[in-house]
């Protein structure tokens, strides 16, 4: 079951401004210095600085995220380009599916919209990278593996990167790379995911704060999995899923966690100092 794609947003804005005002203890300083915090689609604004840019990513370094993580859809002539929807209209303003424009084609009417391999040129191998296969419609194929895997082949997965999708079925078609380098994507369907990544060796699971439940954090960590939450937006939130023993927190506001962090570990360094 999915979220119908015009209710997420307003979903996960009640349930943050509910969440947030939950107090939360302060994590111990060594779990706020590990702390991996992973910028959803980069640290932008939507007007100047818009999502999976490169501008976007850069600004997520600067402010000091562990990770970024982006989604890969394909052009008509089957070359992977960083883009979220299957068009361009939310975020461009313009009437262009994204599978019906060749690669020059997307350069020359969007220019914002980096390919795969211009993103991997400019994003230091240093930060960690989540990305994202979107589901098309059309068969994966050996072609598209192959240049998948031929972009990526100065990173070394798991280290470098993980592959994640909704899809568990595009994660099994990846022969390029092992098994605990991808990761499923749950919605509201936790449990038949989790059963997936457990029995099939995945590395792990991701999925909204609020469904994945401590019970399934427990049962994967024991496992030897890993297990990734968004999107935490409050100071709140995060110390939450910090105490919960994430792996990954996935976030739209890199630069204000990152924030909450460093400052937790000033005022912790500085009540120690007296």
């Amino acid at each position: 079951m999915k979220v119908p794609q015009p209710l997420k947003a307003p979903l996960l804005k009640l349930i943050d401004s509910a969440a947030a005002l939950i107090p939360r203890t302060r994590p111990h300083e060594e779990k706020l210095r590990s702390c991996r915090l992973i910028s959803h689609r980069g640290e932008r604004d939507g007007v100047k600085v818009k999502e999976n840019t490169l501008q976007a990513f850069e600004q997520a370094i600067r402010v000091g995220a562990w990770g970024i993580e982006f989604d890969v859809r394909w052009t008509k002539d089957d070359q992977p380009i960083v883009f979220h929807d299957a068009d361009a209209e939310r975020v461009f303003k313009l009437p262009y599916r994204i599978s019906d424009l060749t690669l020059k084609e997307v350069e020359e009417k969007l220019p914002e919209v980096p390919s795969l391999e211009r993103l991997l040129e400019r994003i230091p191998v240093s930060t960690h990278l989540m990305i994202e296969l979107k589901d098309d419609g059309r068969d994966w194929t050996k072609h598209r593996e192959s240049v998948l895997a031929a972009a990526l082949r100065s990173r070394a997965p798991l280290e470098d990167y993980h592959l994640i999708s909704l899809k568990p079925e595009i994660l099994r078609r990846l022969e390029f790379l092992p098994r605990k380098a991808c990761l499923p994507v749950a919605e509201i369907n936790v449990n038949k995911l989790s059963e997936i990544a457990l029995k099939e060796g995945f590395g792990g699971i991701t999925g909204q704060y609020l469904v994945l439940a401590d019970d399934v954090i427990e049962r994967h960590h024991q496992a030897g999995q890993r297990v990734g939450t968004g999107f935490a937006s409050s100071r709140s939130v995060l110390y939450r899923e910090i105490h919960r023993g994430l792996d990954w927190i996935f976030t739209n506001h890199a630069g204000k966690l990152r924030s909450y962090l460093d400052e937790s570990s000033t005022e912790r360094a500085n009540l120690n100092d007296h």
